[in-house]
């Protein structure tokens, strides 16, 4: 006998399972169901991994004797997010990213990374300079 058919309502889904997944019997659809489900865990993940790395990167240099508190507070105040925010992103937390979020942290980490390398530029600019300096003596 063959197995019931079987109609998934669409909020059970994520939105990248088609149409064509919400019908059809349970044994023959289930695994392409749980195929997308582990698709978007593994963007989610992803997505998480990559606000996480901006966060912790947004907190550096560090200075001697700070703690981690301290480290996502200037994470926080460098990206323009709330302490909470960033502290969820620091630890990896799941949490909804919208687009616009996530495009604007990606863009806020470029103008830091930018400006961090202007200031190493700079750093090695007179380092050069004091040991040309030092050379001619």
């Amino acid at each position: 006998m063959a197995a019931p058919a079987f109609v998934f309502p669409p909020s059970l889904l994520p939105n990248s399972v088609s149409v064509a997944c919400l019908t059809g019997t349970v044994a023959g659809q289930r695994d392409k169901i749980l195929d997308n489900r582990d698709t978007d865990m593994d963007r989610c993940d992803a997505l998480t991994a990559e606000m996480q790395g901006i966060v912790r990167g947004a907190a550096e240099p560090w200075a001697p004797g700070d703690g981690v508190k301290a480290g996502i507070g200037r994470a926080a105040r460098r990206l323009g997010l709330r302490y909470r925010r960033a502290r969820s992103f620091w630890y990896g937390e799941r949490a909804a990213v919208r687009a616009l979020e996530a495009d604007a942290l990606r863009t806020r980490n470029r103008e830091l990374l930018a400006e961090r390398r202007r200031r190493i530029t700079a750093e090695a600019a007179r380092l050069d300079a004091l040991l040309g300096s030092d050379a001619a003596r």
